[in-house]
């Protein structure tokens, strides 16, 4: 049906009668292009190239009719949707409606502006900028204590979008107090949401070690920890990215603090054994980069063991370890991994003997670091 629209020239049809004094008409075209729009991302721009949008805004600012502000702003959030993402100057236009839009106690309103937003922030950093420059975090931030979880989640996708830019774009959001609103949503009741906080924690503790610091602070790291057992795989695995992060990124201090959470270690080390090759090596990098600022830490302060090991070690690390040097299932980044944790920690205990350690690694096995969470 769509492309029998498109292709008898519905599309600018609906855009002409845009200007129609009669708001039922309005209302069936915005509807249309809506339609048209969230039907492929090809279509999507042909609408955009026939100039829909600042026609659109012109509806919504000069209407109060609930129905059809709710339309227009669902056609919009479909004009900024999909993927490849539209041009940022075809979306642009949008942004003062949304801003007005955000800030209205209409939740389908609410829920779609955020959605639209949302579409704007995924992508490069100029993107995330531009909702950045358009005012409306702090109002993001709010809308996560909405009591709507669809708000609640359509608002904490942008914002989750926001944390994956740069340094001075997450501390954005940090700067309008959303760790405290992260902390309350980590128990919430829906997966969906419990999955984006994590994933949007793990972006900023990727981030620098003051971010770090603050994440720390606002005691969500321990509900992460706990997260890492009970909770299903997908939330499980932006779990276990937060603290890789940490120990890709973390200074010292902030290591040994979390090494020395309660049940940290435990957990971490469990997540070696988890299903996913790809999710164990993420915990065997975590491991490594823990071990070996460890190291780093007895050497410079001449301790008697490893101090970030340590509390590794009070768990069955080893045996995981060996179990996984046998065990290649189909990858031997696994056990090769396993394999120079093992010398690292065997290495320590040379030095602490004063004996030479067999099978130290080579200055080309150093951790890499983790580079966020997937998206």
């Amino acid at each position: 049906q769509t492309s029998v629209v498109v292709q008898s020239g519905g599309v600018q049809v609906f855009v002409d009668l845009l200007r129609s004094p009669n708001l039922d008409v309005q209302e069936q075209s915005v509807w249309g292009l809506g339609n048209i729009a969230g039907d492929s991302p090809a279509l999507r721009d042909l609408v955009h190239r026939s100039g829909a949008m600042p026609l659109l805004v012109d509806v919504w600012f000069a209407s109060d009719k609930v129905s059809l502000r709710r339309n227009t702003v669902w056609t919009v959030s479909n004009l900024c949707r999909g993927k490849p993402s539209p041009a940022l100057d075809d979306v642009l236009p949008a942004m003062r409606m949304l801003v007005d839009a955000i800030n209205s106690e209409d939740d389908e309103v609410l829920a779609d502006a955020s959605w639209a937003l949302s579409y704007i922030a995924d992508g490069p950093n100029n993107r995330i900028q531009a909702v950045i420059d358009a005012g409306v975090v702090q109002r993001l931030v709010e809308l996560l204590a909405h009591n709507q979880a669809n708000v609640v989640t359509s608002a904490l996708r942008t914002v989750g979008n926001i944390v994956t830019g740069e340094d001075a774009q997450t501390e954005s959001v940090l700067s309008c107090g959303v760790l405290p609103l992260f902390r309350g949503l980590q128990g919430h009741t829906k997966r969906g949401i419990r999955k984006e906080v994590c994933w949007s924690i793990s972006n900023i503790t990727a981030g620098t070690s003051k971010q770090i610091q603050a994440v720390l602070d606002a005691g969500l790291i321990e509900p992460i920890i706990q997260t890492l057992r009970t909770d299903e795989d997908d939330v499980r695995k932006e779990a276990l990215w937060v603290l890789a992060n940490i120990a890709s990124g973390g200074s010292s201090e902030q290591l040994q603090r979390l090494i020395h959470m309660e049940n940290c270690a435990t957990h971490l080390v469990e997540a070696v054994s988890w299903n996913e090759n790809r999710m164990k090596k993420c915990a065997l990098g975590a491991i490594k980069l823990l071990v070996e600022a460890g190291r780093k830490l007895q050497r410079e302060g001449k301790l008697p063991e490893n101090p970030l090991a340590a509390p590794l070690l009070e768990t069955d690390l080893l045996e995981v370890l060996e179990r996984l040097q046998e065990r290649a299932d189909g990858d031997a980044d696994v056990p090769d991994e396993a394999g120079r944790i093992l010398a690292l920690l065997g290495e320590g205990e040379a030095e602490d003997s004063g004996q030479p350690a067999d099978g130290a690694p080579g200055q080309e096995d150093s951790g890499q670091p983790a580079d966020g969470a997937p998206g």
